[in-house]
């Protein structure tokens, strides 16, 4: 079971119907990140506790996010969109084109992704949550 929640959360962090996704970051890299860094288990073992709170969540969510883009331990995404923007502009001529979706998400749209992603996971643990609580409205 502990193996099917691990390959959920690679699954679910990294895009499906129900969670937005990360471009160019597949299932797969996600999976191995898991199984290679151990310390990053610590990430994943917070969205499955039904009692984690928003702010774990979102630290948790940036950790493992910033490690799929290889950045540094301890940085934030926004600090590694700029690295990696600059990084790709000096490579380039000037008369070249940039895909920002390349970058990595923002810090703030990590947030939202990693409540998603949460949520989700904590309905495959079939763990009701007031989706109300977490930026959803009722109409």
């Amino acid at each position: 079971m502990a193996d099917l929640i691990e390959t959920s959360y690679a699954f679910f962090v990294t895009g499906c119907d129900t969670t937005s996704a990360l471009y160019r970051m597949g299932k797969k890299r996600a999976w191995k990140l898991l199984k290679d860094r151990p310390g990053l288990k610590t990430c994943s073992d917070i969205f499955k506790n039904p009692n984690a709170s928003k702010e774990e969540i979102s630290a948790a969510g940036e950790k493992f996010i910033v490690a799929l883009y290889n950045g540094e331990e301890g940085e934030s995404l926004d600090s590694l969109r700029v690295i990696r923007h600059t990084q790709t502009i000096a490579k380039q001529p000037v008369t070249g084109s940039f895909d920002l979706a390349t970058l990595p998400p923002t810090s703030a749209a990590c947030e939202q992704h990693s409540y998603r992603t949460y949520l989700q996971v904590q309905e495959w643990l079939e763990t009701s949550k007031d989706l109300e609580n977490w930026g959803w409205k009722s109409y």
